[in-house]
C-alpha cells in the first residue's frame, strides 16, 4: 500500500487540476480575492472541493488551492485576460 508520501504529489496534480476546472468561468478578481483570503466563500469553497476530492487535510487543501489559483491567474496574465 502506498504511503502519504507518494501519494501527495498525485493530489496535488489532481487538485490543481480540479481547482482549474472549477473556475474557469470566474471574474480574474474574484480569484485574486481568494487567493488573498482564504476565508473569502470561493477560496473556502475550493479547499472544501478539494479536500473532498483528494482526501487531504484542510493545510493541504489551502496549499493545493494557492498554488492552483496562482497558476490560473499567471495563465490568464499571459493570455492577456487581466
Amino acid at each position: 500500500m502506498p504511503n502519504s508520501s507518494s501519494i501527495r504529489p498525485l493530489q496535488e496534480q489532481i487538485g490543481r487540476e480540479l481547482v482549474a476546472e472549477l473556475v474557469q468561468g470566474v471574474a480574474t478578481a474574484e480569484l485574486e480575492a481568494a487567493l488573498l483570503d482564504e476565508r473569502y466563500p470561493l477560496a473556502k469553497d475550493l479547499q472544501t472541493a478539494v479536500s473532498v476530492a483528494v482526501d487531504a487535510g484542510r493545510k493541504l487543501s489551502r496549499q493545493i488551492v494557492a498554488a492552483a489559483l496562482e497558476g490560473v491567474l499567471r495563465e490568464r496574465e499571459g493570455d492577456g485576460r487581466r
